[in-house]
């Protein structure tokens, strides 16, 4: 009598969810990187952007600890980086499209958007991102030098989903819902 729960398929080796059929799968983090960068025939669809990562176990010279406020500037000491990213602005849905407005040609009026980071940045909670005024105040290079750059608009992350999709459960890249504020 043949067995009917196999506990090994004969088509799938265990370590790998894709059939013996496809031998070169799609790699995630590789597309992600040609979106960003651009690749053969292929235009770069990213922008840089100031990643501001927050260390919440130390408080900045702006922490005023009788008020228990910031003043001044950020609560917590931080890191800027230049990040290459992809961002998608922010849409309605369900029953928020009830509370969507008309905005005048050329608005566009939204407080969330997701940000696509590649698999190595670890964004969490409570990150900021930065877009620049004019990108082309970044020195170009292959990773551009922060230089003294006016902000216009931050982002600030309320959540950090890691895209686990290929073998063995490895980070392909990160998808960031953001909410925005502007920065004057």
């Amino acid at each position: 009598m043949a067995d009917m729960y196999p506990t090994i398929s004969p088509t799938v080796p265990l370590n790998s969810m894709y059939p013996d059929a496809i031998k070169d799968p799609i790699d995630l983090r590789d597309q992600l990187n040609i979106i960003l960068f651009g690749g053969e025939g292929e235009s770069a669809k990213g922008h840089w952007i100031v990643y501001r990562r927050m260390d919440l176990t130390q408080h900045s010279e702006y922490w005023n600890s009788e008020t228990r406020e910031a003043v001044g500037g950020p609560p917590w000491e931080y890191e800027d980086t230049i990040v290459r990213t992809r961002s998608v602005i922010g849409r309605a849905a369900g029953l928020m499209s009830d509370m969507e407005q008309y905005s005048d040609v050329g608005i566009i009026n939204t407080t969330y958007s997701t940000y696509y980071f590649e698999y190595d940045l670890n964004p969490k909670k409570e990150d900021e991102i930065y877009e620049m005024v004019d990108e082309m105040d970044v020195v170009r290079s292959t990773k551009p030098i922060l230089i003294d750059l006016p902000y216009k608009i931050r982002y600030v992350i309320r959540d950090a989903i890691p895209y686990r999709c290929d073998d063995g459960g490895r980070i392909e890249y990160w998808a960031c819902i953001c909410r925005r504020d502007v920065v004057e």
